[in-house]
């Protein structure tokens, strides 16, 4: 296919390279948008997963720390009780004991 220059060619040329030029522009602005908005859209994910694993760890944390305070709650609890059933069982021997003597 041979091209001739003449005046009817060379505006058809010329609307045709505009058209391919224009196409050209539009298909790069419209990758370099989707990229930038994948780009953004993946920021904006990584934002949300930190802040949702900062609390996911602080409920843990906190949640620990509760279990903690009453395991130290019921050991002390369970001391005092101990102390005072021995209190009560060695009264308790000693007047048994000092009653057999006598």
């Amino acid at each position: 296919m041979q091209f001739a220059v003449n005046e009817k060619s060379v505006p058809r040329i010329h609307l045709i390279g505009t058209i391919v030029m224009a196409i050209l522009l539009a298909l790069a602005l419209a990758g370099f948008f989707t990229w930038q908005n994948i780009v953004e859209r993946r920021g904006s994910f990584a934002r949300i997963e930190q802040g949702v694993t900062e609390q996911v760890k602080e409920r843990v944390t906190a949640e620990m720390n509760r279990s903690l305070e009453y395991i130290e709650f019921t050991r002390s609890r369970g001391e005092m009780v101990l102390r005072q059933s021995l209190v009560l069982q060695s009264r308790y021997g000693l007047s048994s004991c000092s009653g057999d003597l006598r």
